[in-house]
């Protein structure tokens, strides 16, 4: 019996102890891995075989912090309508320190040329708290002059942790079939700091054999 009321109250205490933690903003990257994930929310308008591969409803593609999501496929081009992209930090911590409210996942894009296949009603440049995803980036790109450069950040405050700042958005392509479709200038894989942003992303899927797939990432510096 008192071994078992040992048990508990150890393990009240040490859920105490957390909670206490967070709230006066003594948390560490471990905390952060195990609390936090990256989404990329996607839906299609109407031929959704264009986004992903298909389906019927809106879906999400997440991974953890120091994982990638699994790959999207990019296959817009000569068919009616595109896909809608959205991306968010997703965070499962009950009490975060008041820093973490100023923590944004960003995306920023522009045309080449023909703007009507980039971007739809999105800003060109749109941030997002933790716990929200950013305006719908609509993809429609085909056979019209030019393509769509994109790129993304995640966004921390002054006043956050040491290992905090360190916190890297990573970003991973691969050419399904014409490699020109996919990338321009942007390495395969890619991670920058926190506050920096990746190295634009160039869309060009059209009616060229293959398509293009993405992936997404939080990488900790340990």
């Amino acid at each position: 019996m008192l071994k078992s009321v040992l048990v508990v109250f150890a393990v009240v205490v040490s859920l105490c102890d957390a909670f206490s933690r967070e709230k006066r903003g003594d948390v560490d990257s471990s905390w952060f891995a195990n609390n936090f994930k990256l989404c990329l929310h996607w839906s299609g308008t109407f031929d959704w075989f264009q986004c992903n591969g298909g389906g019927t409803t809106p879906q999400d593609l997440c991974a953890n912090v120091n994982q990638m999501t699994p790959f999207y496929h990019d296959w817009t081009d000569w068919r009616i309508g595109g896909c809608k992209m959205q991306w968010g930090i997703i965070s499962s911590a009950t009490n975060p320190p008041d820093w973490l409210s100023k923590v944004k996942m960003c995306y920023q894009w522009y045309a080449e040329s023909d703007a009507t296949q980039c971007g739809g009603d999105a800003g060109k440049t749109y941030c997002a708290d933790v716990n929200k995803y950013t305006t719908e980036y609509f993809d429609d790109t085909g056979n019209r002059d030019g393509g769509c450069m994109m790129r993304w950040m995640i966004q921390v405050p002054d006043s956050s942790p040491t290992w905090m700042k360190g916190v890297q958005m990573c970003f991973n392509w691969e050419a399904e079939g014409d490699a020109g479709q996919c990338g321009g200038k942007a390495p395969f894989s890619q991670c920058v700091k926190a506050n920096s942003w990746t190295e634009y992303y160039r869309d060009k899927t059209d009616d060229r054999r293959g398509g293009c797939k993405m992936s997404w990432g939080l990488k900790t510096s340990n």
